[in-house]
């Protein structure tokens, strides 16, 4: 048994799930598992749902993060199309948002975002959070028609002041065929000029080049 020897059950059953994501998941990486034939792949999928099956129990394997959960899911599942999908979602949905325009008028704060790498999705959404609090919105960015590839998102000031006094920080969450990505920090250039819609907080890049929004001190009218 892997197991075996390690008084300490839970330590030991992590210790597992890692070695499961490290060793066995990684075989459906999308650069790697597209090479790979159908009869080849169809049998290491096997012998890891084995694996699996022994060893990492439905509970343990829910602590895995995007995109190994997910793939644990399909291998237990014996779902070889579904992982083959899987891999060919991955890039996209892990795609970065940049913001290439953050403008302020009529009270509202609106933003044009491009995905890089860029491609097809089928939703990407805004997630807006209060930093050190729970409170958090969700909206979806709607594509540029006029200029594919850009996506856009328009808050009004209201949304943003019922945050309180607190940073507000911008993510995205990308969906193609049914695959729902990690959230990831919305990019801006440094040298993106950077307005607020009104005088009760300032927009700005952080040190790291992410968008955020000061609400904890009135800006001047």
């Amino acid at each position: 048994m892997l197991t075996a020897g390690d008084s300490d059950a839970e330590r030991a059953s992590l210790l597992v799930l890692d070695l499961y994501r490290r060793k066995c998941l990684r075989f459906y990486a999308p650069d790697r598992f597209r090479k790979i034939n159908r009869r080849q792949a169809r049998r290491w999928m096997s012998e890891h749902a084995k694996f699996a099956q022994r060893y990492i129990s439905p509970a343990l394997e829910e602590q895995l993060s995007f995109p190994h959960r997910q793939r644990a899911a399909l291998v237990r599942a014996d779902d070889l199309y579904g992982l083959r999908r899987l891999a060919a979602a991955e890039p996209l949905v892990q795609a970065k948002a940049r913001a290439v325009s953050v403008s302020g008028e009529s009270g509202r704060m609106s933003m044009e975002v491009v995905l890089e790498p860029a491609g097809e999705l089928d939703r990407l959404e805004l997630v807006v959070r209060g930093r050190g609090s729970n409170n958090c919105s969700t909206q979806r960015f709607d594509p540029l028609l006029a200029e594919p590839g850009k996506y856009t998102a328009i808050l009004d000031g209201a949304s943003l002041a019922g945050f309180g006094p607190v940073i507000v920080d911008f993510y995205a969450r990308a969906t193609k065929d049914g695959f729902t990505g990690s959230e990831h920090r919305v990019a801006v250039d440094k040298s993106l000029p950077l307005t607020s819609p009104t005088g009760d907080f300032r927009t700005y890049a952080t040190v790291n080049g992410k968008l955020s929004v000061d609400m904890r001190t009135k800006q001047p009218s």
